[in-house]
This record gives C-alpha cells, structure tokens and sequence, in this order.
C-alpha cells in the first residue's frame, strides 16, 4: 500500500532473521513495515505474534496515518491475548507518530471484547403482581478493549412476561467493566415462565435464558403503599387498625412476623400486631404502624410480611416527609461611631428572630465579614482580616450562639484613614448542621469616625503611597452634602455619585485639572431618593470611593 510519503507499506509472514530482518517470535510472524519507493531498503519494520503460526492477510492504511493488519493466528503468548482457539482472526492496528522512520517501536492494539453473562432464574411471584430484579454484574466485559451494547431484546413464548427495566442499550462496557441489569417478571398465570434475554454486541451475540414461577395468591397485600405525608421532626404520628394483607386463599395462612425493612428502618415503627397470627381464608391483619421522622426530608421504608404461603415475604412500601418550621431573623453588624485611637468592637448579632427558640433550632454558625481596613484594625490575635484591595480586607468567622442577641463580638481599634465613613460589610451567614428551613436577613453596619476637623489643615491621613482622600459630610445627609477631597499632587480627577444600580446620577467635578489642596463641593440631596449612594473620586493614579446615604 502506498503511504502517500514517497514510501510503500509491506506485510507478510516471514520466518527469517538476519541484518535487516528482526529475530522472529514463533514459527511464522507478521513482518509489517515500509520500504523506500526508489531503493526498496526496509525503512521500518516490525514483528508480532507468539510461539506459534501468525499468518497475515489483508492491510490497509487509514487516514490518520496507522496500519490495518488482518489475518489468524494459533498463538496464545506474547503480543496474542485472547485467543478463544485454533486459526483465530487477530486485527492489529500500528499507529506511526510523525515518520515511520522514526517508529520502530510503534505501539498496537489487539481488537478484542468479550462480554460474559448468565441465566437468570427470577424466582416466585403472584399472578397479576410483578417482581423486580437488579442483576449486579450481569455483564462483564472481559476482552481487552471496550465493548458496545448494541441491543438487548427478549424473545420466545413467554417473553411478554418479562421486561428489561434498566437501560442497557445501547451502551458501551470498557474492558474489564461491569453492567449491572434490572429486570421485572410479571406473570398472567400460575405456572413456570421461560425466556431468551438476547444481548447483541459488535462482535458476538448472547442467549441467556430467564425464568420465573407464577404463583396463585394466598396473602394478598391490601393497602400497597402508606404515605404519612409531611411531619414535624421530632414529633411521633401514629396510623391505627391499618388491614395491611388480606389471606386471599382458601386455607388458613400463618403470619409468622412483620418487620421493617430497607431503606429506612429508623422513622418508621410498628408500635402493634407485629406478632404471629393465623388468618383464617378472607380474613385481615390489622396493625399501628407510627412515623417519628428523624431528619428533615423526605424517606421511605418497607414492611415485611413473613408468612408460610407463596411469595413470602410481602411487602408494604412506606413514605413520609420530615420538616422543621421555618426559622426567620435578621442578622446584622454594628454601627460603630469612634474618635482615632479608640477601642470598638465588631458585633454580630441577631437583633429579629423568629423560631430560634425551638429545641432543635441551630445553634454553629459561619460568616464573612468586610471591613474598612484603612479606617479599623481588628486587634485580636484570633482574627485575621486578609487584605482584598487597598481599601477592604475579610474576615471569615465562625461561633456557637449563646443566650441574648449576641453572636459575636470581635475587638479592634479605630484609625485614620482616607474617608471618615464606611460600611461594615456582612457578606455571607450561614448556619450549620440545621434541620430547619432558614430565612435570613443580612443587615451592614457602619464605621464612623468622629473626631475629623472641618476646617483648617488636611484633615483626613494621605499615606506616603497614596494621592487622594476622600469623604462626605454630613452623613446622613438630608440637604446638602459636602464632598471633601484632598489631592497630594497636580493632576486631573473627576467626582461621581451613583445610585445603588451603578447609574452616575451627580457628577460633582468633571475632569477638573486641580493642584495640591483640599476641596469642597456641595451636592444638593433634595434631588436624590432616600438610600444609599457611592461617591467615586478618579484620579490619573488611583481611585477612591466613599458611602453617601440620603435621608428623609
């Protein structure tokens, strides 16, 4: 075959040695390889097989660039894994990595899966009723590479009385993998049922046979199903005089026990009638059965009817919703008002709560909390406020709530730095290990410093790095606001201030060109919507911005 670069590729079988020729591996490889158009020297070779005859037929060059090798093969050792007997076919495919020069150890795959089943015997079951079972590692891909489902279908006489509930096709099962089969038998008379599971793959097909005995009814499950719906955890709620089966036979029928079963057996209770009885043919079985829901979702359970007729033992599914009342508060930080210098603490509480006197209400909480750095610094060691701009830094804590409001409470002191008012961020709260539904209210806080002089000298502390300061007074403002801002250097700077969307509603200074100073420029809030407002102040080296909030 031509390779399209000037070389032609060559296999055939070969049981020579020599120079250019590698040492064979059995009585006869394959020799596959490429020699150069014009000279014919061997650029490449390679020899696969085992011990004994490996004898090639056919190849073919695909687009990628790699080899087709077909032929049969008698080995069972070295590159020949899988051989199922005499003269099977062996597919090699060798894939070239840029030159084939280059790829005297070129790599190849054996195309090889096998999928292994087995019969299945789906045992009794009641007429009219239908029984469903899971087949783990039904089946088992055991070649070498993936294997693909391509159809699994039931036929034969009986094969209307089973169904394959589980989708098993089409499906792909890699080598060595395992496929696990659901399937249901529901039978129209009392008698033995057989059927062909017949699974389709690209290389081979399986019949399996299936069968199952249908059974004529003696305990008849009256009430299949009970759902408690939903309860409070904690709480105890009781079903009583429940007929659960009925002996549907003609004989008597011995209850032996009734029992909880998978996948829950700790919500649910038989408080009575779990004893042994004998039901006499028509007769009931009543029991009390109790729902005490330990956790907040929903559960199922079974109950297991154990009895001395056919199709033992029956089962009763049950269901229930454990739920919690809704806890409803209201956390939120401190407002803090301080001179430079002054010890504050950052307060946490929970000023509104509805709920959080229940005995199973939570009690561990988690919260984020950004701060001013520039105009507080928190002091206890067990605290640290890692940086998140020149401006905030964050503060992830976590307690247990004690008595009174208080969540709380985290020592720092007050500082001078390039605003006199901020906001105390709550980013986040969450309460941990709850059973309740929660709904939380996050309220900021606030930082003010008080002792900042109106008139004179710079007022506001202009670091050695920084160029700017900024602030608004009053604040509240409820007329007119005074914008403060102090510049370190010559330059060009602009003042907005925008609503909580981010829409510029003033622009106090528009890319005024100001030299070294402090100024004031006046905003007239009357124009303004009660609420908070940020004042952004952008200079040619960096950017500040201030909280303004407008009350009415």
């Amino acid at each position: 075959n031509d390779l399209g670069n000037g070389n032609l590729a060559f296999v055939a079988s070969s049981q020579a040695t020599g120079l250019t020729i590698p040492e064979g591996k059995g009585r006869i490889d394959f020799l596959v390889g490429d020699i150069r158009d014009k000279t014919f020297d061997i650029a490449w070779h390679k020899k696969l097989g085992g011990t004994m005859d490996d004898v090639p037929r056919s190849m073919a060059v695909l687009d990628d660039g790699s080899l087709i090798v077909a032929g049969y093969t008698e080995s069972q050792d070295k590159d020949v894994v899988g051989n199922k007997g005499r003269a099977d076919a062996w597919v090699v495919r060798l894939t070239a990595v840029n030159e084939w020069q280059n790829s005297t150890s070129a790599a190849f795959t054996i195309v090889d899966s096998r999928i292994a089943a087995r019969n299945i015997d789906i045992g009794r079951c009641q007429v009219a009723q239908q029984k469903d079972s899971v087949l783990s590692a039904f089946l088992v891909n055991e070649g070498l590479q993936q294997c693909k489902i391509e159809r699994v279908e039931l036929v034969g006489t009986d094969a209307q009385a089973f169904q394959v509930v589980s989708e098993v096709a089409p499906h792909f099962i890699p080598a060595g993998g395992r496929q696990d089969v659901e399937v249901r038998f529901k039978p129209d008379q009392a008698r033995r049922f057989e059927a062909i599971l017949r699974i389709l793959t690209q290389s081979d097909t399986l019949d399996q046979i299936v069968t199952g005995d249908g059974i004529d009814p003696g305990l008849l499950v009256v009430v299949p199903f009970i759902d408690f719906g939903e309860k409070n955890v904690g709480t105890e709620h009781d079903e009583s005089m429940v007929a659960l089966v009925r002996n549907a036979g003609t004989k008597p029928l011995s209850v032996t026990s009734i029992r909880s079963g998978p996948p829950n057996t700790g919500d649910f209770t038989i408080v009575s009638g779990a004893g042994g009885t004998v039901l006499s043919p028509g007769q009931r079985h009543l029991v009390d059965l109790r729902f005490s829901p330990l956790t907040w979702q929903r559960v199922c359970g079974t109950l297991l009817v154990d009895h001395d007729g056919p199709g033992s033992p029956a089962v009763i599914r049950l269901f229930g919703r454990g739920v919690a009342d809704t806890i409803r508060m209201t956390v939120a930080l401190n407002a803090i008002e301080a001179a430079v210098g002054e010890h504050v603490d950052v307060v946490l509480s929970v000023p509104e709560s509805v709920g959080l006197d229940l005995p199973s209400a939570p009690t561990n909480f988690t919260a984020t909390i950004e701060l001013p750095s520039t105009m507080i610094h928190v002091t206890h060691p067990a605290y640290t406020c890692v940086a998140v701009d020149s401006e905030t830094c964050r503060l992830t804590v976590s307690g247990t709530r004690g008595e009174g409001s208080t969540l709380l409470t985290i020592p720092a002191v007050a500082t001078l730095g390039t605003t006199d008012y901020a906001s105390l961020r709550l980013a986040s709260f969450t309460w941990l290990e709850t059973l309740h539904a929660s709904k939380i209210k996050l309220v900021d806080g606030s930082m003010r410093i008080t002792d900042i002089c109106d008139e004179g000298a710079p007022r506001l502390f202009i670091p050695s790095g920084d160029r700017y300061s900024l602030a608004c007074r009053p604040n509240p403002v409820e007329s007119t606001a005074e914008i403060h801002f102090g510049v370190a250097e010559s330059g060009p700077i602009s003042i907005e201030v925008l609503d909580r969307s981010g829409r510029v509603v003033i622009t106090p200074v528009t890319e005024q060109h100001v030299q070294p100073g402090v100024y004031v420029r006046h905003v007239n809030a009357r124009m303004l919507s009660a609420g908070p407002y940020i004042v952004v102040l952008r200079g040619a080296n960096a950017t500040l911005h201030t909280r303004m909030d407008v009350a009415r």
